[in-house]
């Protein structure tokens, strides 16, 4: 739809196991997101990309959420 390249895919509900990360690298995907609530480091599987729970918050919520994950 768009002409171009699609290289990432997430989880449906950030669920998968061993198997699912192989195969949808096995399928050309090169990041995938899951939900493990923590940051993501440089080292972490790309076929297993941390991502974090966003909810409808207003902007103070959505930065208090935030600084649970800093690592600054």
């Amino acid at each position: 739809m768009t002409g171009g390249e699609i290289v990432s895919f997430a989880y449906t509900f950030g669920d998968h196991c061993a198997e699912t990360a192989r195969i949808v690298g096995d399928v050309g995907y090169r990041a995938v997101g899951t939900i493990s609530g923590r940051t993501a480091f440089p080292n972490d599987d790309p076929m297993r990309i941390p991502r974090i729970f966003v909810g409808d918050w207003d902007g103070n919520r959505l930065a208090r959420e935030m600084r649970k994950y800093s690592m600054f």
